[in-house]
């Protein structure tokens, strides 16, 4: 910008001003009054109506859960993830059809692991739960996610990409934990 225009901007918000008046120049009883604002709720967080579910945390030997309450209430929650392993690990919180068991889930889980240590190609989901979310954790790292739990029984299976010593995919259990 050159001075010019710089000049010629400066001018006319002086006019601006000039032309709007100024308050200064009146008594306090004339200067115009600004209306108080209007009391309104701060626009909600993603986690400012969850509550925390608990935590899930994948160490070397396992996959492990510790809820904040029992039962977990239904509605928004927040789940806090935990990797203490050199690997990336992935946390799925699972909703266990009312038809099926967590025993069910787990025979699953364990056949997967047996398949992949076999070199063999995996299972897949089981139809009898329903995915609520997935949290992805870098190694030696944790993050929180926020998902919604309707009334049922969860499991969370934590799935190491690349579990020592044979560098595969291993899957791990943990649950069963009531929502209400």
């Amino acid at each position: 910008m050159n001075t010019s225009n710089l000049f010629r901007g400066t001018v006319m918000i002086s006019f601006l001003l000039a032309a709007c008046g100024s308050s200064a120049s009146l008594p306090p009883s004339a200067a115009p009054t600004i209306p108080a604002p209007i009391p309104t709720s701060p626009a909600p967080s993603p986690t400012a109506t969850a509550f925390v579910a608990g935590t899930v945390t994948q160490s070397p030997g396992g996959c492990s859960f510790a809820p904040a309450s029992d039962p977990i209430l239904q509605g928004r929650v927040v789940f806090i993830a935990v990797n203490e392993t050199d690997s990336q690990v992935n946390f799925d919180v699972l909703r266990i059809g009312d038809a099926s068991t967590y025993d069910e889930l787990s025979a699953h889980i364990s056949a997967e692991n047996d398949l992949a240590e076999a070199g063999e190609e995996g299972l897949g989901p089981p139809s009898f739960v329903e995915f609520v979310t997935r949290i992805e954790v870098q190694p030696g790292q944790s993050k929180s996610q926020v998902g919604r739990v309707p009334p049922g029984t969860y499991a969370i299976i934590c799935t190491n990409l690349l579990y020592a010593p044979e560098g595969r995919t291993a899957w791990f259990i943990t649950g069963p934990f009531n929502v209400n």
